[in-house]
């Protein structure tokens, strides 16, 4: 991302010697932040800042340089600070928008994109049409890469910049992401906007390295790695190509050609705490925990504290390897650090699994939630939840996850409705169990289970057996059972099933067959329910009535719909 901010100086020969110094020193900020060297940037720009310290334009790249090392709240801090030292600069307004955007604050990040585009409509203004378009090309990235993206507007954003100047690659390469973004699963219009990107400024590995990635994304690695190469071959220093390259062999499980890479890419950015965070980050997705946590250790031992993702790593890592007191510790450590806006999903979710393997259940619930409230799109916690409430018998709890769980889900799974429909069942709200079992079944018409508890629902609904309601599902579950299902299960279904055609429709041959599998089932009596229908089961065949009876081939009947 090559660009240039500088006002023209029209004034003494000493000014304009100043501005071409100073033109090139923010030349070389852009290449360390395309680059990933942003301590470079940083240094750079804070020296800029020192020199003039009411150009607003510093301080925007150098929050750039914080939101892209992940600090958001360094960020915010100097986008604000250059809103205070140059008030109405449009660059600084679209950082502190796009901040906001990312928290979810959209109206008022839309709003300041709305005054930075004031600033560029005002015919007074002094920017040049270079620095129109950044600032338009700006508001398009804040779009395109944020969780909540507005991809029309980044788009619209993006044609805005090219009528200012239609020469700046990254028109090229924001229209390719926003439209590889808006069809995932069709590269070739984004492909075709990257080569435009090339024709436009063939000195640039940006092109073939948004193109590498993209083929990565796409699963077609070996054309990543060959865009990579190109890339490269512009620039062997290009640091983010050797990173990539590194992901891209690590998807191949190539790992001693992916550590070779990430080497590469840390020898580039030598000293860089960045650099060997993302190392770092690698090696804990290579599975490489300790490894991960020793590098952290030494980053923090070199005052690389300021990059906080030191702690989520060695928290993920020690979570991996078991070591939930230290886990914790780190974890701690990390969220004093950061902003609860700047928080992830999986941060709360690390921090919440560390408590519940701690034996810090309702803690664990607390930071579980806080994680669906970052992200509510990631249902399958409602079942960490729910099944911590069912640990505590506290049944209310489980239906709430459950329920929620399914509420946020286009379509629900069968496990789900089971769940929901026991934990209804052990808080003996027998109709409701009976409905959440009932989709069950319709998900899951081949096997016996969910008619099992159909029947114990309906069973709970009529505990003194005046209409016998349960014995169609009960009828069910032995009718879709299979020889290696568990006996256990089942001698529960004929001993109903037994009592029904005995007592109620009469049919002793059907109730000798049901009762003679309850005493041919009883392996193991491992509960006084079981030994209780073992001996009722024996000492009803006892009875005239089963004694001189047949018993039936087929102990139960397909019940009527």
């Amino acid at each position: 991302m090559r660009t240039r901010t500088i006002r023209p100086l029209v004034f003494f020969a000493c000014l304009l010697f100043a501005s071409a110094l100073r033109a090139q020193t923010l030349n070389d900020v852009m290449k360390y932040l395309d680059n990933e060297q942003y301590e470079k940037a940083q240094s750079a720009l804070k020296s800029l800042i020192a020199s003039a310290p009411n150009n607003g334009d510093n301080y925007f790249w150098l929050g750039e340089s914080y939101f892209k090392s992940d600090d958001m709240d360094s960020a915010r801090m100097m986008y604000d600070m250059g809103l205070k030292k140059n008030p109405g600069n449009a660059l600084c307004m679209v950082g502190s928008g796009k901040v906001l955007w990312f928290e979810g604050k959209s109206d008022e990040a839309k709003k300041m994109f709305y005054n930075a585009g004031v600033v560029i409509a005002d015919k007074t203004s002094k920017l040049t049409n270079q620095q129109k378009a950044m600032i338009c090309l700006k508001i398009a990235e804040a779009y395109i890469i944020a969780p909540t993206k507005d991809l029309n507007e980044a788009m619209n954003q993006v044609n805005k910049a090219a009528m200012f100047d239609p020469k700046n690659i990254l028109v090229h390469i924001y229209m390719g992401d926003a439209l590889y973004e808006k069809t995932p699963g069709n590269a070739t219009d984004a492909i075709a906007e990257y080569k435009k990107a090339i024709e436009t400024d063939k000195t640039s590995p940006l092109p073939y390295f948004k193109k590498g990635v993209l083929y990565f994304q796409a699963k077609n690695p070996d054309a990543s790695l060959s865009e990579l190469d190109n890339a490269l071959k512009v620039d062997s220093m290009f640091a983010p190509a050797w990173r990539m390259k590194g992901e891209v062999f690590y998807s191949q499980a190539k790992l001693d050609q992916a550590l070779a890479a990430y080497q590469r890419y840390i020898s580039i950015n030598k000293g860089s705490c960045n650099a060997r965070v993302r190392y770092a980050a690698f090696l804990y997705l290579s599975k490489k925990f300790q490894e991960s946590i020793d590098l952290c250790k030494q980053l923090e031992k070199e005052n690389c504290t300021g990059n906080s993702l030191i702690y989520r790593l060695m928290g993920y890592s020690y979570l991996e390897l078991g070591n939930t007191t230290d886990g914790l510790t780190v974890m701690d450590t990390y969220f004093k650090k950061r902003s609860p806006e700047t928080t992830i999903f999986q941060d709360y979710e690390t921090y919440g699994k560390l408590l519940e393997k701690s034996g810090k259940d309702s803690v664990a619930i607390d930071f579980y939630k806080k994680a669906l409230d970052k992200d509510s799109t990631k249902t399958d916690l409602w079942n960490s939840i729910g099944m911590i409430y069912k640990k505590k018998k506290n049944y209310a709890g489980m239906a709430d996850a459950f329920a929620h769980k399914i509420r946020s889900m286009k379509k629900p799974g069968e496990t789900d409705y089971f769940y929901l429909g026991q934990a209804y069942y052990f808080n003996s709200k027998y109709a409701l169990a009976d409905s959440a079992f009932k989709k069950y079944c319709d998900i899951r018409k081949d096997i016996y289970y969910g008619y099992m508890w159909r029947g114990r629902a309906n069973a709970g609904l009529d505990s003194t057996n005046k209409t016998w309601q349960a014995n169609p599902y009960y009828a069910m579950a032995i009718l879709k059972s299979k020889p290696e299902d568990p006996k256990k299960d089942l001698e529960e279904c004929y001993f109903y099933m037994g009592l029904y055609y005995y007592k109620s429709a009469k049919d002793y041959a059907s109730a000798k067959c049901c009762f003679q599998k309850v005493v041919e089932f009883k392996i193991n009596a491992d509960s006084k329910d079981k030994e209780t229908r073992y001996n009722i089961a024996k000492n009803t065949l006892d009875l005239p009535e089963l004694k001189n009876a047949t018993a039936a081939p087929e102990c139960v009947k397909q019940p009527q719909q």
